[in-house]
């Protein structure tokens, strides 16, 4: 079932007063911007009579006075050009209005206003009132503006002088930590380099023995690892970072790539030196003896002993979860 909606005489009454209100304001918004417009004139273009009965007419039809489409073209004017050439539009404007002024109190409009009637001498009087509000008016905004650009400037000058330390104190930062790391890419560069440099003299030598060439290369790599391990260490003490999330982790845990490459290069050193040794003083003949009676359980004894030592290096290395 469907619900009839009523409408009552006084709601269409109202719907329509309000429409009028709305059209009335809109087209008195229309005429104040229109004055604002002629107040715009340059001076030797304005005619003073003219715009003086446009006010009056606007008050004829509307008897008062809307500030807000003076205060939106006073702001637009100063904020839409330059400050010297809002300043002789101002110029213009105030002038204007000040000649407006003068001729509304002038004695052709006394004598007008003495020869009117009542509702025309009423209509005079409440012109000369408006006049003086709009010439106010327009000095008030100007100087609302004017003070609200200044205090703007003023609070852009403190935010600099407030953050210029700041600024300076960054700029010294960024400067020394991207010498820093310009500085540590370039020794870890000649670290790197110079050590590589350093291994082809070992190549080059195609006479030397297969295990001494393996403790040599072992040696190198054990200085080299040591030396980029500690380089790196001092890096990031300067740089104040952490390996881990944990610092209270114990040394093995923090590094623990740098244990598991020192055990692995050490064990090839050790058992090229334990090689190069037999081989070099020809007492080998018992190794030959065990590996060639018992071959299995000393290999099954040689992985043993590797993985014991690998066990208990990742025991040591391995982080444990809280």
């Amino acid at each position: 079932m469907k619900k009839s909606i009523k409408i009552t005489k006084n709601d269409a009454e109202t719907e329509i007063n309000k429409n009028n209100y709305d059209q009335k304001k809109e087209k008195a918004i229309e005429e104040i911007s229109s004055i604002c417009a002629f107040l715009l004139s340059k001076n030797n273009e304005f005619n003073t009579e003219k715009c003086f009965e446009c006010i009056l007419d606007y008050i004829k039809k509307y008897d008062r006075i809307l500030y807000a489409p003076i205060s939106g073209t006073i702001y637009s004017v100063c904020a839409s050009k330059e400050h010297e050439k809002s300043s002789d539009i101002m110029g213009n404007i105030t002038s204007n209005i000040d000649k407006v002024k003068e001729y509304a109190h002038s004695d052709s409009v006394n004598d007008r206003i003495r020869k009117a009637n009542n509702t025309e001498k009423k209509q005079l009087l409440d012109t000369q009132k408006s006049i003086l509000k709009i010439w106010d008016h327009i000095n008030l905004a100007y100087q609302q503006y004017d003070v609200l650009r200044q205090s703007d400037e003023e609070t852009n000058k403190k935010i600099d002088l407030c953050l210029e330390p700041f600024q300076k104190k960054i700029t010294q930062e960024i400067s020394s930590q991207l010498l820093t790391m310009l500085g540590i890419f370039t020794a870890l560069a000649f670290l790197l380099f110079g050590g590589i440099s350093s291994l082809e003299n070992l190549f080059s030598n195609s006479a030397m023995p297969i295990l001494k060439f393996m403790v040599i290369g072992s040696i190198w790599s054990l200085c080299l690892l040591n030396l980029l391990f500690i380089f790196l260490y001092c890096v990031l003490k300067i740089i104040k970072i952490s390996p881990v999330n944990n610092d209270d982790s114990s040394i093995f845990r923090k590094y623990a790539i740098f244990w598991w490459t020192n055990f692995i290069v050490i064990s090839i050193m050790i058992f090229s030196l334990w090689g190069y040794y037999l081989t070099s003083t020809n007492s080998h003949d018992w190794v030959n003896q065990i590996l060639l009676t018992n071959p299995l359980i000393t290999t099954l004894f040689i992985i043993l002993i590797l993985i014991l030592i690998a066990f208990g290096l990742y025991r040591k290395t391995k982080h444990v979860k809280k």
